[in-house]
C-alpha cells in the first residue's frame, strides 16, 4: 500500500466513527438543553431559571476559565493608562489649586490682618469717642467764656489800677 491508500483508509475510519456517533446521539427536542451533557433540562433541574447547565453539570463546571496572562496584561495596560490620565490631570490642574506652602503663607497673612483688625476701634468705641469730643468741645467753650469774662474783669481792674498809679504819681510830683 502506498501513502495515498493509507490516508484514504484513515479518512474512511474517521467518517465511519462520526456516522456512528451521530446515529447514537439522541435527537434533541425543543426546550433548554444542558450545554455540557446535552440532555433536556426540566425546569426543576435548572441551576438558574434561564441556565444552560443542569444542576449535576453545574457542580462539575469550571465557572471562571480565565486566561490569567491576558488578564494581567490588560490590567497592566489599564493601570498604566489610569496613571497617565492622573498625571495629565494633575499637571493641567496644578495651576488651578494652591500648594500647601502657599496656603500656609496666605493663612499667616490672614491671621496678621485679623489681629490688626481686632485692635482697631469698634463702632461703640467711635460713639464713645464722639461723646468725649463733644464734652471736650463744650468744656472748651465754657473755658473760653470764663477766660473772656476774666479778660473783661482784668481790663476794668487794669483801668482802675492805671488811674490809681496816675493819681499817686501826680501827688508825688505836686
Amino acid at each position: 500500500m502506498d501513502d495515498a491508500d493509507l490516508v484514504t483508509e484513515q479518512w474512511q475510519r474517521v467518517e465511519d466513527a462520526s456516522r456512528s456517533r451521530l446515529k447514537a446521539a439522541k435527537p434533541k427536542r425543543l426546550g433548554i438543553h444542558c450545554v455540557s451533557c446535552g440532555e433536556e433540562i426540566p425546569a426543576a433541574r435548572r441551576a438558574v431559571s434561564d441556565s444552560c447547565l443542569c444542576v449535576d453539570c453545574l457542580d462539575q463546571a469550571v465557572i471562571f476559565d480565565v486566561n490569567w496572562p491576558a488578564l494581567a496584561a490588560m490590567t497592566t495596560i489599564v493601570v498604566m493608562l489610569s496613571g497617565a490620565v492622573f498625571l495629565l490631570l494633575r499637571a493641567r490642574l496644578a495651576n488651578d489649586f494652591v500648594t500647601r506652602r502657599d496656603h500656609d503663607q496666605v493663612l499667616e497673612r490672614l491671621r496678621g490682618i485679623e489681629q490688626r483688625l481686632s485692635n482697631i476701634p469698634q463702632h461703640t468705641d467711635l460713639i464713645e469717642l464722639e461723646r468725649r469730643v463733644g464734652e471736650v468741645a463744650r468744656n472748651a467753650a465754657a473755658t473760653h467764656a470764663t477766660v473772656q469774662a476774666l479778660s473783661q474783669a482784668l481790663g476794668r481792674i487794669e483801668h482802675q489800677l492805671n488811674m490809681l498809679i496816675e493819681a499817686k504819681l501826680t501827688e508825688e510830683r505836686g
